[in-house]
Order: structure tokens, then C-alpha cells, then sequence
């Protein structure tokens, strides 16, 4: 009886077929990718903590150079500091506006050099006097007003400069005087 019945194999299944290896490897792949990507952004986070530190600080110094500058222009806009320091340590007035000297260049001298001071005959001299008609002796008479009124300007400030050294050395004298009364007393 047993050798009347055939014997029926069954085939085992294989339990690596490629759809499982398939599958494993996409799972291992996207662990692998989420894995990487997640150390990746670790380090970015590190290195964009530590630049923020820096830029925080830059940001620190830039401000204090800011209120510097803004204290700087707010100093420099105050014109009656320099106006005060101007006229007691230098000696300087006031001039009203009427009273302010200008110099007048001749035209002829102005012509006579924007050719660049060349002679080139006397087509030129006809020219330069036919359009400055007011003569030499008026342009000469310009220039030494011009003299006479910068000789002035120059002996008055010799004068203020003189006043002032005189000034300082006089309280220099003075406060040495004292000190020595002073060591004299003791």
C-alpha cells in the first residue's frame, strides 16, 4: 500500500524573491538618504549658530560705530563752540557781509592766460583789447588796490598774532610768579 502512493513534493517557497529584495533595498535606501540628510543638517545648523554669533557681534560693532559717528556729527554741527574758540583764542570778528573784500582778475590777464601764456603776435593783443576795452592802466591800478589791501589784511593779522603770544606769555609768567610765591609761603 505505501508503494502505490505516490510520494508529491511540494517545492518550498524561496523567501528572498527579487519583490522582497526590491523592497528591503528601497527601505534600506531611504533610511540611508534620511540618515545622511539629517547628519547634513546637523553641521549646517552648527555652522549657521557659530555665523550668527559673528554676525551678532560685527552687528554690535557697527552699532557702537554708529552712535560714535552720530555723536561726532552732533559735536561738529555745533557752530558756536568753533565761533567761541574763534574769536577768544585766535582773535577773529565778525564781518558783515558788505564789508567782505573780493579780488577781480583783470579780463585781459584771464585771456593772456588761457592761451597758455604764449606771445604769439599781435593778432592776439589787437583781439584781447578789442574785447577788453578798459586799458592797462586801470588793470594795474586793480592789482595794486589788490597789494595794498592783502599788505593791510597781513600787518593786521601780525598784530593779532603778536597780542596773543604776548597774552600767553604773560600768563605764563604769571602763573610761574605764583607758583613760586606759593613755594616761598611753605
Amino acid at each position: 500500500m505505501a508503494a502505490n502512493k505516490k510520494t508529491v513534493y511540494r517545492e518550498t517557497p524561496v523567501s528572498l524573491n527579487a519583490r522582497t529584495m526590491f523592497f528591503f533595498l528601497f527601505v534600506f535606501g531611504a533610511l540611508t538618504f534620511f540618515s545622511l540628510a539629517h547628519i547634513y543638517l546637523q553641521f549646517k545648523i552648527r555652522d549657521l549658530k557659530i555665523e550668527t554669533v559673528m554676525l551678532q557681534d560685527q552687528g554690535i560693532k557697527l552699532a557702537d560705530i554708529e552712535k560714535n559717528l552720530i555723536g561726532e556729527i552732533a559735536r561738529l554741527n555745533q557752530g558756536d563752540r568753533l565761533h567761541e574758540f574763534a574769536c577768544t583764542e585766535l582773535g577773529l570778528r565778525d564781518v558783515a557781509a558788505d564789508e567782505i573784500e573780493k579780488l577781480i582778475i583783470p579780463q585781459r590777464t584771464i585771456a593772456k592766460y588761457t592761451t597758455g601764456g604764449r606771445k604769439t603776435g599781435y593778432e592776439e593783443t589787437n583781439w584781447i583789447e578789442a574785447r577788453y576795452p578798459r586799458g592797462f592802466k586801470e588793470e594795474v591800478g586793480s592789482f595794486i588796490k589788490i597789494n595794498h589791501e592783502l599788505s593791510a589784511r597781513e600787518q593786521s593779522l601780525d598784530l593779532i598774532i603778536k597780542e596773543l603770544t604776548s597774552k600767553k606769555e604773560n600768563d605764563a609768567k604769571k602763573k610761574n610768579s605764583d607758583s613760586s610765591d606759593k613755594k616761598n609761603k611753605r
